[in-house]
């Protein structure tokens, strides 16, 4: 039986009377703007005055009655999913525990504690702020430039401390909820599944451990159910491990593979009974697929591709961060960002290791919609003192708790390490105790604990990753790479149409958040890069003035703050694209491309493709483009242009390519069109030869490519080149507007060719689904 506690808790600070009625899951943060103890936290320059948040201890404290059905119980815990990170636990006027890692689920026996009728429980959050300087004064660490330094000697979210994208706010709370749980008949404490795959079939291995050693009359036994809702098998055992055959199985694919909405999902129900009692349940939502990551060396270096039921998979997607820096509002945040991803045909999210494991929402959809999971330890940027036994206990848990809870998930594609920490080494060298315990944990330590429980699901020990420990790291010609070349290295944006990666898993460019998002932090007066309020909402060293470099070296300055914001989006949608492109287009040899950052915590400049408030920016409409499963890509080479049809789905396509050329006024200049027949996961390349155009090319000129589908004629893709330097023309615009429900179709159509159009709607919080396109005057969009 289960007894929520999630709801009527009594809050203050410590020292303070007040108290306050307050529900988990939240932090204090926003606890506090709730009862109007502190003003929006987001707004203006209020950041600043928030330090004491992450200095203040705090106090929860609530009462619940414990009935006889409760107490008559065999066991029954206190659990606190997500509690962040310091706590003190009093049940009934007794320390029942004290915890201090954020990423483990914590189950407190307090069996011996409760009493019938009222009890109490009371929750002490310490200052993690605190702690961690109390600590690092005993055993330094490296000085941060973007966090609190020392950080890493607390198991909590990295970026809770700043960041070059976060608030510096520490915030403390309940991330996932709290709660008693109680067995009367004994428990099932865990339950891994295997599968088997065979011609036509897979065997389902499942291995359930139950508290106590099953007795004359206990059974187990685990129902399968298919995706379409029907019992499809079934079987039981007095034993440990159930197995079960699955004839013609439905797979499970990443994203676009194959033609469906969402992934065939079996439902499995593992059953503990004691004679005609259910003693415990557990269910779960498996897809059936083997996974793998090609590591073999080959001519180019050494492989780094995801194969997934045999295929081989380029990985189109994002990396992703934690995303709302005020608890409590998630889940929609959550249902809409992986909405989006899906629908911007991405295949792949990369977890970072800064922040936290993500919510079991978050698995769920996207095990629903085909998204692969690249899941980070979560370790970032630092040395961890894994030198401590009791850290790197409490760390050995973390991982146990972990990948017992995700490793059934379909999604989950690849275990890594950490982020960076061996491509930051070279700057700890100077103390030996860094590297080499470093070394020790991600190469020996936290593998073979891994593989106690997930013998499976691919590992690697960091991001970017060599082939050995400090050994080619972030090498082009071997595993992934972090490449920063262009923006932190200030390389112009074609850098990337000549380097290349065998995975690049992360690069970026920062744009301004949208205007209606703004709008919510910085009055009109303060809308200027050059305000405090602006520059307290970019916290990257130095990101405004490249903002402003490489907007003004590809464009003309801006002539207000709009155009600032819009001009800045821009060229982060086309550096990124061109970049990803590039790099699909040079398959099998790279073989994924995740940009940074696909989402924010907070409204504020940085790589996002999604800023807080949910507004798209051109990122994302570009990313919807060329992360289509089926989609062609168009380069210049020379006087001509070089075209890839490239098919990643699991059927064969027929269609034609056709291509105008226009002059920069609209008028047609050259057409033709072009077969096209690709098999299943393959593709097609070609050229289209402009020879004659030398004078066109140069004054400046676009073509433009269409990719048709045989069967309708519809239009699958298409794509602008543009010859010559960008000119923004003042086109003549119609536009009209129907209401489809509950939407609103806008139809646009022009008198010559208009270049990268926007459009919004004043004051709503509203995304078109599509953005940042070019018209031209031959077709209405």
């Amino acid at each position: 039986m289960k007894l929520d506690l999630n709801f009527g808790w009594n809050f203050r600070v410590d020292g303070h009377r007040d108290s306050y009625t307050v529900d988990f899951p939240a932090t204090n943060l926003r606890h506090m703007l709730d009862n109007a103890l502190i003003q929006e936290p987001f707004a203006g320059v209020n950041e600043k005055s928030l330090g004491f948040i992450g200095e203040s201890d705090y106090v929860y404290e609530r009462t619940f009655t414990a009935d006889k059905q409760l107490l008559a119980c065999e066991e029954f815990f206190l659990v606190l999913d997500g509690a962040d990170t310091l706590v003190r636990i009093v049940v009934n006027n007794s320390e029942a525990a004290q915890i201090d890692n954020f990423h483990i689920t914590h189950k407190i026996d307090i069996k011996a504690l409760l009493k019938e009728g009222d009890n109490t429980v009371v929750l002490f959050f310490m200052s993690p702020v605190k702690y961690v300087r109390s600590v690092n004064q005993k055993d330094e660490m490296p000085h941060n430039m973007n966090a609190v330094t020392g950080f890493s000697h607390l198991r909590k979210p990295a970026c809770h401390f700043g960041w070059d994208w976060a608030p510096d706010i520490t915030p403390s709370g309940i991330s996932g909820g709290i709660w008693i749980e109680g067995y009367a008949l004994g428990r099932i404490t865990d339950c891994k599944i295997t599968q088997t795959h065979l011609e036509g079939r897979v065997d389902l291995s499942v291995e359930a451990v139950t508290l106590h050693k099953l007795s004359k009359g206990d059974k187990l036994t685990a129902y399968l159910t298919h995706p379409d809702g029907r019992e499809v098998a079934y079987a039981f055992t007095d034993g440990g491990t159930v197995r079960i055959a699955v004839d013609n199985p439905e797979l499970w694919y990443p994203n676009g593979m194959a033609d469906r909405r969402k992934q065939p999902l079996y439902g499995l129900r593992v059953e503990l009974t004691a004679g005609a009692n259910t003693a415990d349940v557990k269910e779960y939502r498996i897809g059936l697929r083997t996974i793998e990551l090609s590591r073999v060396a080959d001519a180019c270096g050494k492989d780094f591709c995801f194969v997934v039921n045999g295929r081989r998979v380029f990985a189109r997607g994002a990396n992703w961060i934690p995303c709302d820096y005020l608890l409590g509002r998630d889940d929609a945040a959550v249902i809409r960002l992986l909405t989006d991803a899906k629908n911007a045909g991405m295949n792949c999210l990369r977890v970072w290791g800064g922040g936290n494991y993500e919510s079991e929402l978050f698995y769920n959809l996207c095990d629903e919609y085909g998204i692969l999971v690249w899941q980070d330890f979560c370790f970032a940027c630092a040395p961890y003192p894994f030198w401590s036994q009791e850290f790197l206990s409490s760390v050995l848990t973390e991982v146990e708790d972990n990948v017992k809870r995700l490793r059934h998930r379909a999604s989950l594609a690849l275990w890594c390490g950490n982020n960076e920490i061996e491509l930051m080494s070279m700057a700890w060298r100077t103390n030996g105790k860094f590297v080499k315990s470093a070394g020790l944990f991600f190469w020996e330590i936290l593998p073979k604990q891994l593989r106690l429980f997930d013998a499976v699901t691919p590992y690697i020990a960091g991001s970017p990753c060599g082939d050995g420990y400090l050994k080619n790291i972030n090498s082009v010609k071997v595993g992934d790479t972090h490449l920063w070349n262009v923006w932190h290295g200030m390389q112009p944006l074609d850098f990337f149409d000549s380097n290349y990666t065998r995975f690049c898993s992360e690069f970026g460019f920062e744009s301004l958040p949208c205007m209606p998002t703004v709008e919510t932090f910085a009055e009109t007066s303060e809308q200027d890069l050059s305000s405090d309020v602006m520059k307290n909402h970019q916290k990257c060293m130095s990101g405004n003035g490249k903002m402003l470099y490489y907007m003004v070296k590809n464009y003309r300055i801006p002539q207000s703050f709009e155009h600032t914001i819009y001009l800045s989006q821009l060229v982060q949608a086309e550096n990124v694209s061109s970049a990803s492109e590039h790099w699909r287009r040079n398959a099998p040899v790279c073989n994924g491309s995740l940009f940074w950052q696909f989402n924010d915590c907070w409204p504020v400049s940085s790589w996002s493709a999604i800023d807080y408030y949910g507004m798209k920016k051109a990122l994302y409409y570009y990313a919807k483009k060329y992360c289509a499963p089926l989609t062609v890509i168009v380069k210049r080479k020379g006087c001509d242009a070089e075209y890839s049809v490239i098919n990643e789905r699991l059927d064969a396509f027929e269609g034609k390519l056709k291509w105008r050329v226009y002059s920069l006024d609209g008028e047609v200049l050259r057409e033709g069109e072009a077969d096209i027949a690709t098999e299943a996961m393959g593709r097609t390349d070609d050229t289209i030869s402009l020879k004659g155009m030398g004078k066109w090319l140069r004054a400046g000129c676009i073509l433009r490519v269409r990719l048709l589908s045989s069967k309708d004629g519809h239009a699958i893709a298409e794509r602008t080149l543009l010859f010559g330097k960008e000119r923004f023309s003042k086109p003549q615009i119609d536009m009209s507007c129907k209401q489809i429900g509950d939407s609103l179709a806008v139809t646009l159509q022009t008198n010559i060719i208009a270049r990268k159009v926007f459009v919004s709607i004043k004051d709503y919080f509203e995304n078109f689904d599509d953005n940042f396109i070019d018209l031209f005057p031959d077709t209405p969009v």
